[in-house]
């Protein structure tokens, strides 16, 4: 995270591989916006087929039509073929086997399993959880993620970069997503908003949150993913946004937090 799109990309050049070992070339430093103009679609429904709401849908289209007045082409993504509730159950199943396998390092160290001194009561849930699964949870759950990923990799045979909302919710209270929730309302309340970025995992692609929109002095993260190795393209368009959009003197709102009720 950083204020500036000079930082993130220093950051990137710092810490990019540029050894036999680099998946890509390397980009070096990006230092600006370039004259290529991009092929933009954007996707408005979450990959489980959730609309956004009324507010994201509405900062959603004021960023469509930004790219457009910097004479990027902007159409429409039909929806790729993802299943996106298997998606997600793969991406909690293996975050329930991380878990499971990280308790029993943990018990080896502290000579007993760990319990709710040590962790929060919704990794201690997966923990459980990740015990009642089949020997081949695994494996179901990386043929899920890859199946995924590769269905979401077809959307750049036709366009450049994705355009989506960060989160598919506004701001929501303090302790909806509290570990105390319970695992069940937990992944139902994640799923109803985190459900554009966490394909980029799956698929390998770059991808990056600018903090163009906002609701009620709080942010709306708008979401621009591009195909693997495209790191360049993302950062060269982020220059040109925020040179049209300014965000680093932008803060939220927190005047709520003096309010007496």
């Amino acid at each position: 995270m950083s204020r500036s799109v000079r930082d993130s990309a220093t950051f990137l050049a710092i810490t990019e591989r540029t050894g036999q070992d680099a998946a890509y070339p390397p980009d070096g430093l990006v230092s600006g916006p370039e004259a290529a103009r991009l092929r933009i679609s954007v996707l408005a429904p979450t990959l489980l087929g959730r609309d956004p709401d009324k507010a994201v849908a509405r900062e959603l289209d004021g960023a469509a039509a930004l790219c457009e007045r910097l004479g990027h082409h902007v159409d429409v993504a039909a929806p790729p073929a993802v299943d996106g509730q298997a998606a997600s159950d793969g991406f909690f199943t293996a975050a329930a086997l991380a878990m499971a396998q990280m308790s029993q390092t943990a018990a080896q160290a502290l000579g007993r399993p760990p319990g709710p001194s040590e962790l929060e009561p919704f990794t201690l849930e997966l923990i459980e959880w990740a015990a009642s699964l089949g020997p081949d949870a695994l494996g179901a759950c990386e043929r899920a993620l890859g199946d995924a990923g590769r269905a979401y990799l077809t959307l750049f045979e036709r366009c450049d970069v994705v355009l989506s909302p960060t989160l598919a919710r506004v701001s929501w209270p303090i302790g909806h997503l509290s570990p105390t929730a319970g695992r069940e309302t937990l992944i139902r309340r994640t799923e109803e908003a985190v459900g554009y970025t966490p394909i980029h995992n799956a698929a390998g692609c770059p991808a990056m949150t600018v903090p163009l929109g906002q609701d009620e002095g709080l942010p709306v993260g708008i979401h621009f993913a591009a195909r693997p190795g495209a790191d360049r393209l993302l950062l060269a368009l982020a220059y040109e946004l925020e040179a049209a959009a300014p965000w680093a003197d932008r803060t939220p709102d927190t005047s709520w937090l003096t309010r007496r009720h």
